[in-house]
């Protein structure tokens, strides 16, 4: 019988897991400076608005992927007082500069990478992680709806 099981189960096409769906996703604060993408492999046109985000995964800058985070770590407040969005954005803004050499566009482009941040949403997320921002930079297709593949890091 166990024989039996066995020749089965030679027969059938074997699963293949891609190391990042093996393990090695990050949740999104915890994430640190490099390359992720939102799935694995990398897909090309993922929705940039309504997708999940919070789940990534760390490749090479040499391999397609959507984002490269230009900073993970802490925001200084007064007080200790959590980030607003504006603030966000400024701190994010001056690491853009830092690594690409420019202000971030604000309008809809393909000469340079676009610029987006992430912060703790209310809540649990604030408890764990008050005041820690992620930047990252990313192209989009013409019409800024979805992610552009990047290939090569800042």
């Amino acid at each position: 019988m166990f024989a039996a099981f066995l020749t089965i189960l030679a027969t059938l096409s074997p699963i293949s897991i891609a190391p990042a769906q093996a393990g090695l996703s990050t949740f999104y604060l915890n994430s640190k400076p490099g390359c992720y993408s939102f799935t694995v492999p990398a897909e090309d046109n993922y929705a940039i608005e309504n997708t999940r985000y919070k789940l990534l995964f760390r490749g090479s800058c040499d391999d397609d992927h959507h984002i490269q985070i230009i900073y993970s770590g802490p925001i200084k407040t007064k007080n200790g007082s959590s980030a607003t969005e504006t603030q966000v954005y400024k701190a994010c803004e001056a690491y853009y500069k830092k690594v690409v050499g420019t202000t971030p566009p604000t309008t809809i482009q393909n000469k340079k990478p676009y610029l987006r941040y992430w912060w703790p949403d209310a809540g649990l997320e604030t408890l764990k992680y008050n005041n820690k921002i992620v930047c990252y930079v990313h192209q989009a297709d013409k019409t800024y709806t979805n992610y552009a593949i990047m290939i090569g890091g800042y």
